[in-house]
């Protein structure tokens, strides 16, 4: 890791996550023969999980924005192409950020944030914000600031 960057996101939920729709797109092909009800409604159940699971994404905080993956490649965002900034631990496991400029399926990026045990129960009570959500929209008012 290079020296400035700060992580955002977990690399390891991100990994289960994308591991966990391999597993199922893989079980679903093994096992499709025909089209009958018990695949067409697991096929349904696969493509929600796999829509919801989408915006999951892990990266690397810098001074220029955000560089992330939510699969393989590797993307970036500027701290002005940032909309808004989200932290509900309790309801998307994290750092949801909304991004302007983009189509429709890639305006949401999803950070699962692993901290420690003491400080989840705390942020998951409300009680606390994370350093690194704080530094994020901190960078996103300073580069709306320098627009202005």
């Amino acid at each position: 890791m290079r020296i400035g960057l700060k992580p955002v996101g977990s690399f390891r939920l991100w990994l289960w996550t994308r591991a966990i729709e391999v597993v199922a797109i893989c079980w679903w092909f093994s096992q499709w023969r025909s089209l009958d009800f018990f695949n067409l409604s697991f096929l349904l159940i696969l493509v929600f999980v796999a829509l919801a699971l989408h915006p999951v994404a892990y990266g690397q905080a810098d001074a220029r924005g955000i560089w992330f993956r939510r699969y393989g490649i590797q993307g970036h965002i500027s701290w002005g192409q940032i909309e808004r900034i989200e932290w509900k631990p309790w309801r998307y496991g994290g750092l949801r950020l909304f991004l302007s400029g983009l189509p429709v399926w890639r305006r949401t990026l999803i950070f699962f944030l692993n901290p420690e045990l003491k400080a989840a129960v705390s942020e998951f009570r409300g009680q606390s914000i994370p350093e690194l959500v704080t530094w994020i929209q901190s960078r996103i008012d300073s580069s709306r600031e320098q627009n202005s």
